[in-house]
């Protein structure tokens, strides 16, 4: 049915019963004028039936006219007199049909060139505005009361229930009542300064709405007018989150505790935080090069402070932290993100998935009798987080080619249970890098990428990024801010607890708007994407769906807090979390300029209230009120004379469209009136309401706000960020769980049956790995089988798989670099090695080497104790001269002729072959870098002198 249908089906309806209405009048007047008069003719005769006396008149009722026309012996005594009336009746009927037409003409509503017009008291009601609560557009809601009528009969009372919590909308022109919106659509307030939103909407919203509030509070008025009674009346808790408070009067709250920290969700929790944190003024709109890029720097440093702090047992860490790390004086860039990329981010017991022991030594089981063991967070969150596996594959390492973190695991195993010591640092005990890879396993992914990026990239580009990032963290370098941002008194998720109503507010004075604006902005950000992702919906049927917190975000001076692409984008979504936004804005153009022309804001927005606008830029604000009013169809009456006189020329009746309010109607509304729009029905032309003119309103004012904020969830440390996220993490095992419940009734199989089922698998594919490492090197398993057999006698039966030295790394990322110059030492052990410490075949037959060719130079400079010539001085590195260089080929030359000229580790050294190189690497002699051999190190002299320093780290191994 089209609009015009519509409307002119409604006007028929009203012709038809005003005509009902008016024929009913006419007849009964008709019918008792023809009572009387037969009555009168008639004499007033007694066998016409009683009648009333009003002092010399006799009344008889209106339908006795009927009963004599229809009495057998009446109608037969006085047929004349009855039929001269009869006619009367059919006259009155033509009268109404004749009026009916013109009624109906004049109701018919012109609709050709618009239908607009303003609502009616009925379409109020219908647009969930009215006094009682309705839902579904008009359909109310009842409340059933029991009670007895004369105090004896019980009987049901079916009442409407009238709103008690709902945003203000204004004032009801037909009613005078309040108008209330409690529905879960979003609102947009536009009115310009001054112009009374605070006291007409906002400040009795914050006294009418019972549920949680968020109130952007840039002036301090909310806190100070509505914190008492929703403290002292709805006994809500009231929290002041103000950055730059001084007196200690505020919650405080670090946005790191935020994070849900060593979860899938953690890198998305730092993300949202960060990239708010780089945009302090909203979306740019230049090179997004550098905001992005000081995201990912900063993605990485928090991730790394979060796990470096809590592997230190320190204190949850804050973003003032994350400052002082880009701006640490003792350590350059380099130092700075080398310590940071090779930072051991889990402990070794985390990677290898050791069993968990109880108080009594002895593993602990689960529900199903399966072994419980620690997890590695890492591969957890993040899957195969090791890219490249060849570092593995060295011989300092695995010495055999891996595939994934679980056959570098297990291959760690076998090491640990042959005694073996697994350097899992960066660094040694000195401070020297080494050249085991195991550190990586223990770095976080995503920390150790950013750090490489920053290494790897250009000094002027790093430096560049490095500044974009400390220049969005300055405001945190604020001692005040510092201590308001440094530990929460509050969580955000406490807004939607179901059993604690919250009103939160974030304050600040005028003058420190743009100060604390990026923390504002976070703020909100954090609002939204925590909330939204955190809801759950329950999916069981069966199940009775969870009490839900109803939330209100009242966002004044909205564009102040510039571009904020969540809101705009959550705004879609929210309202079916329970989330209702009501985003207050002075004009168009300030919405536009942040937003653009395009923004989707207002079209999410189910009720818009305009009050009357300023005279803007091109008057775009009352222009688009006019045309959101639409247009009314007009009939116009054109005359003509035609030049012929008096009685000459005609009239013409056109149809024209005109609108409801044009532009210069809307700019000067009357400042009580207001402009409402619900979508789907027609427009309010309502009356504003200003608490100050309401006691009831005016007392709730005037209760007193709280001396401090309250406290909800607070979050210090690891231990209560952990218990903040509880809930969360058994939810999702309850997840876990029905997903293999129902994979093991896919499979016929009970739940525990399937689950051990999938510990026998995990065993077993542990078990293949093992066989194909062994299966690799066999000699090698001989080997450490038959140094393990050695060693055995000297040992206590100890477990090395338990033991704790061989999970040991360092709990700081500290780590020093070599400095230049350094020697290395390596220091014998006094006492018997482990089967894990002896040397690898490799290290053993290089060893042997050393030492004949060390027996061979020393009978050519003489007897063992035949003091050192200035020509062996010179062969063992100590002089460096052309001289010593001369003599130290000559003796190369002694020695040469006399030793096979294999291909081993010597010959390469002493005669610049390049075919074993590798072999002869720093890390497999784990000798320093200096002895490294490289293409410059292919003449004699060079070979020569390398030697010559090898022997001379190895005379003063053998000395020590």
């Amino acid at each position: 049915m089209t609009i015009d249908e519509e409307v002119n089906r409604e006007a028929q309806k009203k012709a038809f019963l005003y005509t009902a209405l008016i024929f009913a009048v006419l007849m009964l007047i008709t019918q008792w004028y023809a009572t009387q008069a037969v009555a009168e003719e008639c004499g007033y005769d007694p066998l016409l039936g009683s009648y009333i006396s009003i002092g010399s008149s006799k009344i008889y009722p209106p339908y006795d006219y009927l009963l004599w026309s229809y009495d057998e012996y009446i109608s037969r005594a006085i047929p004349d007199i009855l039929d001269a009336y009869s006619a009367l009746a059919q006259i009155v009927l033509l009268i109404s049909m004749v009026l009916m037409y013109f009624i109906k003409k004049n109701l018919l509503v012109q609709t050709s060139h618009g239908s607009a017009s303003f609502a009616s008291k009925k379409d109020i009601d219908q647009s969930d505005l009215g006094s009682y609560a309705s839902k579904n557009g008009g359909v109310y809601e009842y409340r059933k009361t029991k009670k007895k009528f004369l105090g004896l009969i019980p009987y049901t009372k079916k009442e409407k229930i009238i709103k008690d919590s709902g945003v203000v909308v204004g004032i009801n022109p037909y009613t005078h009542k309040l108008m209330l919106h409690d529905g879960v659509e979003h609102m947009l307030l536009m009115a310009p300064t001054r112009s009374g939103k605070g006291v007409c909407t906002i400040i009795p919203t914050g006294l009418i709405w019972k549920h949680s509030i968020f109130f952007f509070d840039p002036k301090g008025e909310l806190w100070n007018l509505t914190s008492g009674y929703r403290k002292n009346v709805l006994k809500q808790k009231v929290l002041k989150f103000q950055p730059l408070c001084t007196d200690g009067s505020a919650a405080r709250w670090n946005p790191l505790a935020e994070v849900n920290y060593r979860t899938t969700e953690e890198l998305s929790d730092v993300q949202s935080i960060v990239s708010v944190m780089v945009r302090p003024d909203g979306e740019s709109k230049g090179d997004e090069f550098w905001p992005n890029s000081a995201a990912a720097l900063l993605n990485g440093v928090i991730l790394h402070l979060l796990y470096k702090h809590d592997r230190e047992n320190r204190p949850l860490p804050c973003p003032t932290d994350i400052m002082s790390f880009l701006s640490s004086p003792d350590k350059s860039t380099e130092e700075l993100f080398t310590d940071m990329r090779d930072y051991p981010h889990i402990s070794p017991e985390e990677f290898m998935e050791v069993p968990e022991v109880g108080e009594d030594g002895k593993p602990l089981k689960d529900e199903n009798g399966i072994i419980k063991r620690k997890k590695n967070p890492l591969k957890e969150i993040y899957g195969e987080y090791i890219k490249d596996f060849r570092p593995f594959a060295h011989e300092d390492a695995l010495g055999i080619k891996v595939k994934s973190i679980d056959e570098i695991r297990v291959a760690l195993q076998q090491k640990i249970d042959k005694g073996e010591k697994i350097q899992w640092n960066s660094v040694d005990e000195a401070g020297l890098s080494v050249s085991a890879p195991y550190h990586m396993l223990l770095s976080h992914p995503k920390v150790a990428e950013c750090a490489a990026n920053i290494l790897n990239g250009a000094q002027q580009t790093t430096a560049s990024i490095m500044q974009t990032a400390q220049t969005s963290l300055a405001i945190y370098q604020d001692p005040v801010v510092q201590n308001n941002t440094a530990v929460s008194d509050f969580a955000i998720r406490d807004l939607l607890d179901p059993q604690q109503e919250v009103s939160l507010y974030l304050c600040m004075e005028v003058k420190d708007i743009a100060a604390v604006k990026p923390i504002a902005r976070l703020f909100i950000q954090m609002i939204c994407s925590k909330l939204i992702r955190d809801m759950k919906f329950e999916t069981d049927p069966n199940k009775p769906a969870p009490k839900k917190q109803r939330l209100l975000l009242m966002l004044d001076e909205f564009p102040q807090l510039g571009n904020m692409k969540c809101i705009e984008l959550a705004l879609a979504i929210c309202a079916g979390y329970g989330i209702k936004v009501c985003i207050v804005c002075q004009d168009v153009n300030q919405l536009n300029k942040e937003y653009t022309k395009d923004n989707s804001i207002g079209s999410n927005c189910h009720v818009h209230i305009y009050f009357t606008p300023n005279i803007d830029s091109g008057g775009a604000t009352a222009e688009a009120i006019s045309k959101t009013l639409g247009k009314r169809t007009i009939s116009t009456t054109s005359h003509s004379d035609g030049g012929g006189g008096w009685f000459k020329g005609s009239d013409s009746v056109s149809q024209t469209g005109r609108e409801l309010m044009t532009p210069d109607e809307v700019s000067h509304m009357s400042s009580e009136k207001e402009l409402i729009f619900v979508a789907g029905h027609k427009a309010i032309f309502g009356d504003k309401l200003r608490y100050y003119e309401h006691p009831f309103l005016i007392k709730r004012t005037q209760m007193k706000c709280p001396a401090t904020s309250d406290t909800v969830t607070r979050v210090t440390n690891f231990e209560e960020l952990f218990q903040v996220h509880a809930a969360d993490q058994e939810a999702k095992e309850e997840d876990r769980r029905r997903v293999l419940e129902d994979r093991a009734r896919k499979a016929g199989l009970s739940y525990q049956e399937y689950v051990c089922q999938l510990a026998e698998e995990r065993e077993k594919r542990e078990q293949e790995i093992v066989s194909r490492i062994l299966g690799k090197k066999p000699d090698q398993e001989e080997n450490d089988a038959q140094e393990e057999a050695v060693q055995q006698p000297t040992g206590t039966g100890e477990d090395h798989s338990q033991h704790p030295d061989h999970y040991e790394g360092k709990e700081t990322g500290d780590h020093r670099t070599r400095p230049e110059g350094a020697e290395t030492v390596d220091t014998a052990p006094e006492e018997p090695a482990r089967a894990g410490d002896v040397e690898n075949e490799h290290q053993a037959a290089v060893r042997r080497e050393i030492e004949k060719k060390e027996a061979s130079r020393k009978n050519v400079l003489g007897t063992e104790d035949a003091p050192v010539t200035d020509d062996a001085s010179a062969a063992m590195g100590l002089v460096e001269n052309d001289a010593a260089i001369a003599a130290i080929q000559k003796t190369g030359d002694d020695i040469a002729p006399n030793e096979e000229k294999e291909d081993d580790l010597f010959s390469s050294i002493l005669l610049g072959g390049i075919d074993d190189m590798d072999d002869a690497s720093p890390d497999d002699l784990d000798m320093d870098d200096e002895f490294t051999l490289t293409e410059s190190d292919i003449t004699t002299e060079h070979a020569v002198e390398n030697y010559g320093k090898f022997l001379t780290t190895m005379n003063k191994e053998e000395t020590e």
